[in-house]
């Protein structure tokens, strides 16, 4: 349910600025509609700079979380000037990574850890829940400039 009166980014607009790594997911809004309470899906994008800065691109209600609806919110964003990010992650939903793909082909996407930690801890017996949550969510996390490679064994091998 876009604006047809969407504003241009300027150079002062955080979407102007690069955002090398975009956050996207959707969530359940409950409103009252017909005297009805009912769940809306809210298609939202964070955007992550160099810096670690975060802003917030987009909220944008829908009708469902298709590929359809996130390319429609996707392809608005860079209509106002987003600049091709280098990573998205997402949470696993089919339509978010089809639309992703349509609008940026050559982007990497990848799985956000909480999504997948929380699909596991639904399908994995209850005595292995506490080394699948050490394995997937590492404490402390490591520092931005550490190199991936010396984090350790991945926990995509042991799972």
């Amino acid at each position: 349910m876009r604006s047809s009166t969407a504003p241009t980014l300027s150079a002062s607009s955080p979407q102007s600025r690069p955002h090398p790594c975009l956050w996207s997911d959707a969530f359940a809004l409950r409103v009252r509609s017909a005297g009805k309470v009912v769940s809306v899906p809210v298609l939202g994008v964070v955007g992550v700079r160099s810096d670690g800065g975060k802003h917030l691109l987009a909220l944008e209600l829908s009708g469902g979380e298709s590929a359809a609806a996130w390319k429609g919110c996707l392809d608005d964003l860079v209509a106002r000037g987003l600049r091709t990010p280098v990573l998205c992650i997402i949470d696993g939903n089919p339509g978010l990574r089809r639309a992703v793909g349509e609008v940026w082909p050559r982007m990497a996407v990848q799985r956000c850890c909480v999504h997948k930690l929380r699909n596991l801890e639904r399908k994995a017996p209850k005595h292995a829940l506490a080394e699948i949550r050490d394995d997937l969510m590492p404490t402390p996390p490591a520092p931005p400039t550490r190199p991936l490679s010396e984090s350790g064994p991945s926990a995509a091998q042991a799972w």
